[in-house]
């Protein structure tokens, strides 16, 4: 008999995928939050702001006709919501040197700001045309082709990203393989793949790209291959409740209900190798009792099936 709970009772299915296809896509486990706390880690926190408007004015008080310092007045000021200061200091930046780089780009952040997006998405693909190893506006332009419903020049500006001379970031390659995900066209999950195992080779073995991987390899009824993604985090960063959890869900899918079971009771044996203080809370015991009635139930339908 079923105790009640199941993967889903565990696991918080929050993804940011827009539309996603793939079963469970981008989904982490509601638990990992408790138990960040329990290792007593910061959950949420976000680094404040490298540039601040007053330390621009002091350089510009040296440089004033400088049209990088210009064009970083301009974007500090957008996020202040300051339109009009922000085309003034871009006018200015325009002035001084009207061939600089990212003049393109921050004046469509300036008319997207004033409220015209169609002048905007038309001023950021010309300004790419010239240049479109630009990677701060192959993002952009990806971002605002998707809310566009352009879903195919929001993954063709997505891949020119990936080929940009900027400095790369993991989120640059599951953005353009999470778009390929989402339109489903034969064939794009092997491309998705195809873009997370570079992201892989350049930036190691990181849970995001293999997590994101791993639904798209469950999708295609690949769960061997899921689950070596499984052993690849494994070696990396040891031994985790989490990476239990995830092997369990990918054996459930394919039918391995014992594996899945078992790969529970790693998970269990994780968390109470806990400090004692950190098992002495109400949320170790709630994960704890979750974390074994699904083992259960794996356990029991295991034996039932066989």
């Amino acid at each position: 008999m079923s105790s009640g709970f199941s993967f889903c009772n565990i696991i918080n299915t929050t993804t940011g995928f827009r539309g996603a296809r793939t079963p469970g896509a981008g989904w982490r486990p509601g638990i990992i939050a408790a138990l960040l706390v329990l290792a007593g880690l910061p959950v949420g926190a976000h680094p404040d702001a490298s540039h601040k408007l007053e330390e621009i004015d002091r350089h510009l008080a040296d440089q004033p006709d400088d049209p990088a310092l210009l064009l970083t007045r301009a974007e500090i000021l957008l996020e202040r919501s300051d339109v009009s200061g922000a085309r003034a200091s871009a006018a200015a930046a325009a002035a001084a040197d009207p061939r600089i780089r990212d003049l393109g780009y921050v004046r469509a952040r300036i008319l997207d700001a004033a409220g015209d997006r169609a002048g905007a998405l038309a001023l950021l693909r010309k300004a790419l045309q010239d240049d479109p190893r630009h990677l701060r506006g192959q993002r952009l332009l990806s971002a605002w082709e998707l809310q566009a419903g352009n879903l195919d020049d929001a993954i063709a500006a997505a891949g020119l990203a990936l080929e940009s001379d900027g400095v790369l970031a993991p989120d640059d390659f599951t953005t353009c393989a999470r778009l390929l995900v989402n339109r489903g066209q034969p064939g794009d999950d092997r491309r998705a793949l195809a873009v997370l195992d570079r992201a892989i080779t350049r930036f190691g073995s990181l849970t995001g790209l293999q997590y994101m991987a791993c639904d798209i390899e469950v999708s295609r009824q690949h769960h061997d291959a899921a689950l070596a993604r499984i052993d690849a985090l494994v070696a990396r960063y040891r031994p985790r409740v989490e990476f239990e959890l995830r092997r369990s869900d990918i054996l459930s899918r394919a039918g391995r209900r014992h594996e899945a079971s078992r790969a529970c009771d790693r998970a269990l044996a994780l968390l109470d190798a806990l400090p004692p203080e950190r098992r002495a809370t109400p949320a170790f015991r709630d994960t704890r009792a979750r974390i074994a009635a699904l083992r259960d139930d794996f356990a029991a339908s295991s034996s039932t099936s066989s």
